[in-house]
């Protein structure tokens, strides 16, 4: 998926408008003149501001397709569930019929949200083909470091600021996912780890993922320069 799925970024600005809505609620309900907004401010008791520190953490939750949106968003139920008994309770102002609405809707909401396709993306960050640092096609020589030696490693096939793709006969592979290798790739030192073995399919040649682990700032800029010429 190459571009977040346009579901978080409406869930994000839902949240958001909830949480901006709860002073103007108040001001509703105490029929007061917007100049007097500060007055309706002081009037925020404790379940409000939770309402609104909850809703716009979910809001920047969502936005960011955060895993922690899993279990945030029951937390955010139990919020809202509280603040509105409190309102059916005490308020003056409340309809019971419309906050009885409104709390099963978003009770019904977060039961869809946590049962929809989209929480696989949350859940499996490989699904999150957007976050993935753009590849450029650049056949470098690549070499192995092992202590003062080097060897011929292969080519690559793509780069990128996080990564590379090195084109292997994978059938004489001796490493494994999570291995830890010191590469040369054109002229530039990288720790770097297996992070997938590939055969060959439309997309790529047969061969192995690496991931740049603790680069420094030199290799950094040497990496980019690289990769942008």
């Amino acid at each position: 998926m190459t571009r977040k799925p346009i579901i978080f970024n409406m869930n994000a600005f839902l949240f958001l408008a909830i949480a901006i809505s709860v002073p103007f609620q108040i001001l509703l309900g105490l029929e007061q003149e917007v100049a007097n907004f500060s007055v309706i401010m002081s009037r925020l008791n404790a379940l409000n501001i939770a309402i609104i520190v909850t809703f716009l953490t979910t809001a920047l939750m969502f936005y960011n397709v955060s895993r922690h949106i899993i279990w945030f968003l029951p937390l955010c139920l139990s919020v809202v569930i509280a603040n509105n008994m409190f309102m059916m309770k005490y308020s003056p102002y409340n309809d019971e019929m419309i906050t009885l609405i409104a709390t099963s809707g978003f009770a019904l909401f977060t039961l869809f949200t946590l049962k929809s396709n989209s929480l696989r993306i949350v859940k499996d960050p490989s699904r999150q083909w957007w976050r993935v640092s753009t590849r450029k096609r650049k056949f470098l020589p690549v070499n192995l470091k092992l202590g003062e030696k080097a060897f011929d490693f292969g080519r690559s096939f793509d780069i990128s600021e996080t990564g590379a793709y090195v084109m292997q006969d994978i059938s004489g592979f001796v490493f494994k996912e999570g291995d830890e290798l010191k590469l040369k790739i054109g002229d530039i030192d990288l720790d770097a780890e297996v992070v997938r073995i590939c055969e060959m399919n439309k997309s790529y040649p047969e061969g192995v993922g690496f991931k740049f682990k603790d680069m420094s700032l030199t290799n950094k800029i040497k990496l980019y320069r690289t990769i942008m010429l």
